[in-house]
């Protein structure tokens, strides 16, 4: 066979439901409409006249079959992060309403009121707010964008723009009817970054970021509690959510007198990611780059009997 020669592979694309697509997990005729328009368009094996799968075992009988061909179990993950998952995925959470009632809104009014008084370099991080991690720590962005952006007028006027959408955000009925245990933080930085002055930001900044700026926490304890583990027919765990790539050996065990090994993976994400530098954070200094890892599962002696794979790469975003 020419080295060149194109093979076709067929590839069958399966959906799970995650946190900020969890409407696709609704029932009814109008949802039903909005997944064919994703079936048709993206070609996915997932039928589109019943709720994608969000629990891929108890909803998916097609996914457990082939999560226990390959010994992997998989799931989003957001069910471990009380602030975007609250007992239902028939429902929304906090992190819907930080990101449509305040992040969303925040650009389109700094944007509107300052028009070409915004300088550039501010309106291109305006954009990647979303892509701050983890979320507690976006005001100490947003006071780091300005300050390092704007003068001290423009700075001062969009500062007043974050204090204006934050009270707004904070008196909405759904965000104040939220249970405290799993809102008190989010609520306590951005109330923080809305009621101190611009001038006196960076101390408030180094004491949230020293109590709470760093990387979201592992998810692999909640791996040990999931049945597929438990039960001992799943070597690979899988979550996503955290958009941080990593790999944990769970445990490794005698079976048939062979070495049996579980692994949690998280697969880290496609985006790109804005974490807080941790020299001086009260400098509120933050460095981003692009992201993408890629998991591949085999079976039998696909891969010459090697049972996965992962690769994970980071690109810096700086323009060339």
């Amino acid at each position: 066979m020419n080295a060149r020669e194109r093979v076709p592979v067929p590839v069958r694309i399966h959906y799970l439901v995650g946190n900020h697509d969890w409407f696709y997990h609704l029932r009814g005729p109008a949802f039903d409409a909005i997944r064919k328009l994703i079936v048709e368009a993206t070609g996915l094996e997932t039928p589109a006249n019943a709720p994608f799968p969000h629990d891929p075992i108890a909803e998916s009988a097609t996914l457990e079959q082939i999560y226990r061909a390959h010994n992997v179990f998989a799931r989003h993950g957001d069910i471990f992060d009380p602030s975007n998952f609250e007992h239902s995925r028939d429902a929304s959470s906090i992190g819907d309403a930080i990101v449509i009632e305040l992040l969303d809104k925040f650009g389109v009014e700094v944007r509107k009121r300052l028009g070409r008084r915004l300088p550039s370099e501010c309106d291109s991080g305006l954009k990647e707010i979303d892509n701050v991690r983890p979320l507690s720590i976006i005001p100490i962005w947003v006071d780091g964008l300005i300050s390092h952006t704007c003068d001290r007028q423009v700075a001062h006027e969009i500062k007043e723009v974050w204090n204006e959408l934050v009270h707004q955000f904070l008196a909405v009925d759904f965000v104040k009817s939220r249970p405290f245990a799993t809102t008190a933080l989010l609520k306590l930085g951005f109330e923080l970054s809305a009621d101190v002055p611009l001038a006196g930001l960076s101390d408030v900044a180094a004491w949230f970021s020293a109590k709470f700026g760093g990387r979201a926490a592992s998810f692999y304890p909640y791996a040990l509690h999931e049945a597929a583990f438990t039960q001992g027919w799943a070597k690979f765990i899988v979550y996503g959510h955290t958009h941080h790539y990593e790999l944990v050996p769970l445990q490794s065990i005698q079976q048939d007198q062979k070495s049996v090994d579980q692994i949690y993976i998280n697969s880290g994400t496609w985006r790109p990611v804005h974490e807080l530098a941790q020299f001086h954070p009260s400098q509120k200094h933050f460095v981003g780059y692009h992201v993408m890892t890629y998991l591949a599962f085999f079976k039998d002696n696909q891969r010459k009997g090697r049972s996965f794979e992962t690769w994970s790469g980071a690109l810096d975003t700086s323009a060339t």
